[in-house]
């Protein structure tokens, strides 16, 4: 991608920032003529919308601006025209102006608002969901100051963690891969290593116990995470759940070692077992600590918080 495809892209979204004209005209009596006049007020701005994307040959760069700008924020624009839609309502300037350009909706409430409501099954999905995001989004802004002070190449922190189809897969090649590196230098390694060399079990014995240990420092870190998070007396709860984790990977990979290629489920039979097994252990295991303790009640209070603010800091803006 050129440097003057980049400059156009730059080009394209800079219209956001130009200020919108003031209508001087008084405005008219009827409802039919308040709409013909904001809807051929608003035509100029439709078909310069539709013009803009031209401007760029980049697929990566023309699909999703063309997309915002061509269908969505016409769209929203041709229903302002009749009083109607996101933009009818909009408090401010730059609300006006994000609502317009990019797929935002404003919502009344947040998912969290309906758990009373809500069977736990679909409750402890939101918090792996929750957990998810937030790792990757936290780990991701932890690690762009590296990338741009000493332009740093960044590994991804997760590989689609929801498309494993085995607990080997999703702790070894799909979750927090950062963490899964550092086990494997620092525990897995050393043991298995150590193990092999000292003859005194075989090789696959030896993988299995650095398994088994990798898995127990793993919980042990998250016993203390939790110890800071809750300031609370352990429970062991966490712990359990990498132990049990780490006997089932072990027990996974001897199943594969002696079945061979003879016994393999399908991808989608496999992943459904590998997600459902992660979300029933993380239910009995991972979470009770947190919710008990309030941690979860304090995640969602803080994220509003945090949202609240980046609302007022647009509104001030």
């Amino acid at each position: 991608m050129s440097h003057q495809e980049l400059h156009s892209f730059v080009q394209v979204w800079d219209w956001l920032s130009y200020p919108l004209p003031t209508p001087t005209m008084p405005p008219p009596s009827s409802r039919a003529a308040r709409i013909v006049i904001r809807l051929l007020s608003l035509l100029p701005v439709v078909a310069v919308l539709a013009f803009l994307p031209l401007r760029l040959t980049s697929i990566h760069l023309v699909a999703p601006t063309a997309f915002f700008f061509l269908w969505l924020a016409n769209s929203k624009l041709l229903l302002l025209a009749f009083n109607h839609g996101p933009l009818a309502n909009s408090p401010n300037l730059l609300n006006f102006l994000v609502l317009a350009a990019l797929p935002v909706k404003i919502s009344s409430g947040s998912t969290y608002d309906y758990r009373p409501l809500l069977p736990s099954a679909t409750i402890y999905a939101l918090y792996c969901l929750h957990l998810y995001l937030e790792l990757e989004i936290v780990l991701k802004l932890c690690a762009l100051p590296a990338m741009a002070m000493l332009s740093y190449e960044l590994e991804p922190q997760f590989d689609e963690p929801y498309l494993a189809t085995s607990l080997q897969e999703f702790w070894g090649r799909r979750w927090n891969l950062m963490v899964t590196k550092i086990l494997r230098s620092t525990v897995y390694n050393p043991i298995r290593q150590a193990l092999g060399e000292s003859k005194l079990i075989g090789m696959e014995a030896a993988k299995a116990v650095a398994t088994l240990a990798a898995f127990t420092v793993s919980g042990l870190m998250h016993e203390a995470l939790y110890l800071y998070m809750t300031r609370a007396r352990p429970t062991w709860e966490v712990t359990w759940f990498f132990v049990v984790h780490g006997f089932c990977v072990m027990a996974e990979v001897e199943t594969k070692r002696r079945a061979g290629v003879r016994w393999r489920p399908r991808r989608a039979v496999a992943g459904g077992l590998t997600v459902g097994f992660l979300g029933l252990t993380g239910a009995w295991l991972f979470f009770p600590q947190l919710v008990r303790e309030g941690v979860v009640d304090r995640v969602v209070t803080e994220c509003r918080l945090g949202l609240d603010g980046v609302k007022q800091v647009a509104a001030f803006l």
